[in-house]
């Protein structure tokens, strides 16, 4: 029997932000039903990555990995909620990916500002 997608998600949710489930294909698959998860970016830049909005803020994070492993854990901010969501998780779950974006946008800024 496969566990419901609302059980799996709630073991996660018992965990520590950023705290990875591994889990199975089965469970991938019963997780990628529910429409609300939805393809995004993350880290590492090679896994296939997919999002869920939760209603107070939080999201979920789905990471398929080349070699097929697949794992889901929780962040304190969803960047795909809204801008303010994507710059307190880069700045608080992902500050490394703070500095590259900062620094790909002060280099387009400059670009413009050049011409």
């Amino acid at each position: 029997m496969t566990a419901d997608h609302s059980d799996i998600e709630r073991e996660v949710l018992t965990r520590n932000a950023g705290e990875a489930l591994a889990l199975t294909g089965t469970q991938v698959d019963v997780l990628l039903t529910d429409p609300g998860y939805r393809s995004s970016l993350g880290t590492p830049a090679h896994a296939t990555h997919f999002r869920r909005a939760l209603p107070d803020g939080r999201g979920l994070h789905l990471v398929i990995t080349t070699d097929g492993a697949a794992a889901l854990h929780w962040d304190r901010y969803d960047p795909q909620a809204s801008p303010t969501g994507l710059a307190m998780h880069l700045l608080t779950e992902a500050p490394q990916h703070a500095v590259s974006v900062l620094a790909a946008g002060a280099a387009v800024l400059r670009r413009l500002g050049s011409r």
